[in-house]
């Protein structure tokens, strides 16, 4: 089922956890579907979805330039293409971590939902680029693709421990986060 058209008659993680009143949410790049809307993430069970519907997506504007309404683009919000995010998309790993932090602080402390967010960070798919300048750490120089690929691999587990502090301050009743990142 390695495909960008998920079967609908696929029963994914998501539909399931929604038959038992879990709030999900989709970040990041997926490969579920776009054949027609009912096969986007916002109509398989999950809440909110902003990301990629295809692959081999760059970092930056969706996929495109800067300018939402010229070339290409695959960045989605929901159920539409998100004009409103790509020109203030620099660097997708980021903006994805943001959102992700903004919907577990977004969440009420009386919620008794349990929660469930897929993260698909690009991170370790081409094509590669890598973050910004600031979160670059001092490696040897290597190859100049294995140079970004460990800048990478470095970067995931701090931003792991970051979001589960954030999850850490908040007082929901069941939390589940998955990252997927291959």
């Amino acid at each position: 089922m390695c495909s960008d058209f998920m079967p609908l008659n696929a029963t994914i993680l998501s539909e399931k956890l929604l038959e038992k009143s879990y709030d999900s949410y989709f970040l990041g790049k997926g490969h579920l579907g776009y054949q027609t809307t009912d096969h986007l993430p916002i109509n398989r069970g999950f809440k909110s979805h902003v990301g990629f519907l295809a692959g081999a997506e760059t970092y930056a504007h969706g996929g495109g330039s800067c300018n939402a309404t010229s070339g290409k683009h695959d960045l989605w919000n929901e159920d539409a293409p998100a004009y409103d995010i790509v020109p203030t998309l620099d660097y997708s790993t980021n903006y994805y971590t943001e959102r992700a932090v903004s919907i577990i602080e977004s969440r009420s402390v009386e919620s008794s939902k349990p929660f469930f967010m897929y993260f698909a960070i690009q991170n370790v798919h081409t094509p590669y680029t890598l973050p910004p300048e600031w979160e670059q750490s001092d490696y040897p120089k290597m190859w100049d693709q294995t140079y970004v690929y460990m800048v990478f691999c470095v970067s995931l587990p701090s931003l792991q421990i970051y979001l589960l502090l954030i999850l850490g301050t908040q007082t929901c009743s069941t939390y589940s986060i998955l990252q997927h990142s291959i």
